[in-house]
């Protein structure tokens, strides 16, 4: 068991539920899962306020004048044994990379078709549904009703007694 601190609620419930759908979040949370699955290990990720956890929040935000230089410890992201987290960041930048030029295109399409063409392309309200009244059946009056609410191209009402 692994015990670590935070002061995102998300992170911890990314932990908890073991997912997220935020890119790139979603690949770390996919590498750390496979990382601790690999390990038979499992992760307790407690929430703490940020006040008590300045020191974390400083080192996130790249505010290093409080610690030991002597202490710091270069890592090359290339060399750490990475299982998953290269190729799916590979394919999800490959992917977002994708839509949004394919949504940049869609924008300028509907830019350059003109306010005209766009205002053809709105929906339109669907037609309304026939009246009927609930002792008219459908072969009462086919061609529906007229403006007084009279049956057009039908046999009247009192045929069907």
């Amino acid at each position: 068991m692994v015990t670590g601190l935070t002061d995102s609620q998300v992170s911890q419930n990314v932990v908890v539920r073991g997912l997220s759908t935020s890119f790139p979040f979603c690949c770390v949370a996919m590498e750390l899962a496979v990382q601790l699955e690999k390990r038979a290990a499992r992760l307790n990720l407690e929430w703490c306020p940020r006040e008590l956890n300045q020191e974390a929040d400083d080192l996130t935000n790249g505010k290093f004048e409080a610690f030991d230089p002597n202490k710091r410890v270069e890592v090359d992201l290339g060399t750490l044994p990475f299982v998953v987290l290269p190729d799916i960041l590979a394919e999800g930048t490959a992917f977002y990379t994708n839509a949004m030029a394919l949504r940049d295109l869609q924008q300028f399409a509907r830019e350059q078709r003109g306010p005209l063409l766009r205002a053809t392309e709105m929906k339109r309200k669907p037609a309304a549904l026939r009246v009927k009244e609930p002792w008219q059946g459908e072969r009462a009056h086919p061609g529906g009703l007229d403006a007084r609410g009279s049956p057009v191209g039908a046999l009247s009402v009192s045929t069907y007694r």
